[in-house]
């Protein structure tokens, strides 16, 4: 179940936790401080998690259940580590809260099992073996015990870095990605500096499946047919040669010189004038409109997104130098560095809509340019005579176009 699955099991379990936390503050005197400062850090997670600041909420979940420790405060914890992909995490305070809660109605008891239950469906299983054991074994650069490991253990579906590391400090390490719902053994082996998937040495059993193979007896030599003379083939004799009689000699006509053309009588010049089509023009200017427009969106989108870039980066390097030193400002990088991301991605794919059109709009206007229809269009404009009289006070004015 993705996150925005459970928002509706998060808003409703805010809001009940919000209505409870106003009212769990003593009023004794001697806690006055402290009740502020926990009703300030709960009310600022509620509005961040409202606007889905989900990294911020949990930091102020967290701080207010430092300061005065509520049973309810856990299902807030709860949600937040839920909506940043951390199932695990999710799952131990929604079962702290289930435990140490007083008063859990059943229909609550009930909606919260049903998120614990789909928050499973996230994790993967995961075994890990090590050669030779008493090996110190790390999980994604935490340590999580020495080998030989009990059992197998639940973790977050997605990419993962083993390791196991000897008594010299020499190491081994495997990167396996893990499937939601899945059990997955994997083996560490430090003798060959060796990672794989499985909980055996690849080719143990190669001796031991060879020992089981049944044993094949070879088939009885076969004795061929003696070979069958085919019958000799029956040769048709080719048809007789006909030579064909010799062309017949053909007199070519005498050729008659054509009688003098006479040219025709002069008539009006009639003259061809070739016109591009009506919607020439405009079809040129939507393409030159279109393309400029495709190729000024693209270069400014991409030059703002180029800013988008660095600041993600430098989140990128904050949550990598924090994750170690302070866990609460890690949260808060990568949360503002997915935000970041999400902008990235969605101005890379503007700009692509805008080399797209630009694109189109060249293709088009080139198109028009050589191939647009044309019309030749006759002109009756040639060697005519227009006679124009108009009287003056001299007399009559006598004018002419040819």
């Amino acid at each position: 179940m993705r996150p925005e699955d459970l928002m509706d099991v998060r808003h409703v379990t805010v809001a009940l936790v919000a209505s409870v936390g106003l009212a769990m503050i003593p009023a004794s005197a001697s806690a006055q401080d402290n009740a502020g400062e926990a009703r300030a850090a709960f009310q600022e997670g509620v509005r961040n998690f409202g606007q889905r600041h989900f990294a911020e909420a949990l930091i102020s979940f967290q701080r207010a259940y430092r300061v005065r420790p509520h049973p309810s405060v856990m299902v807030n914890i709860a949600n937040c580590y839920l909506a940043l992909e951390q199932p695990l995490e999710a799952i131990s305070w929604f079962e702290r809260y289930l435990h140490d809660a007083a008063q859990v109605t059943p229909e609550q008891r009930a909606q919260i099992e049903q998120t614990i239950a789909s928050a499973r469906d996230r994790l993967a299983r995961l075994t890990i073996y090590t050669v030779p054991a008493n090996l110190e074994v790390y999980l994604d650069g935490n340590p999580i015990g020495t080998s030989p490991l009990r059992g197998a253990r639940d973790v977050a579906a997605g990419p993962h870095v083993l390791e196991a590391r000897g008594p010299d400090r020499s190491s081994v390490q495997f990167q396996a990605r893990l499937e939601p719902g899945r059990s997955v053994a994997v083996t560490l082996n430090l003798t060959t500096r060796q990672g794989y998937i499985g909980s055996a040495p690849p080719g143990a059993n190669d001796a031991a499946l060879a020992a089981l193979a049944p044993s094949v007896t070879p088939p009885p030599t076969v004795t061929p047919p003696p070979a069958v003379t085919p019958p000799p083939a029956v040769v048709t004799p080719p048809p007789p040669t006909v030579t064909p009689p010799p062309p017949a000699v053909v007199t070519p006509p005498t050729l008659v010189a054509p009688p003098p053309t006479v040219p025709p009588r002069e008539s009006p010049v009639v003259r061809e004038e070739t016109h591009r089509a009506g919607g020439f023009a405009a079809a040129i200017v939507s393409g030159l409109v279109l393309t400029a427009a495709g190729a000024g969106v693209a270069i400014g989108v991409t030059l703002y997104n180029n800013q988008w870039i660095a600041e993600y980066n430098n989140y990128a390097a904050a949550f990598d130098y924090y994750r170690t030193r302070d866990a609460e400002r890690a949260l808060s990088y990568q949360a503002q560095g997915r935000e970041h991301l999400r902008v990235i991605q969605q101005n890379e794919t503007i700009a692509t809509v805008g080399i797209v059109a630009g694109s189109i709009g060249a293709a088009f206007t080139l198109g028009s340019l050589l191939f647009w229809p044309s019309e030749r269009v006759p002109s009756s404009r040639g060697a005519r005579l227009q006679l124009h009289v108009a009287p003056t006070t001299n007399g009559l004015l006598l004018g002419g176009t040819f």
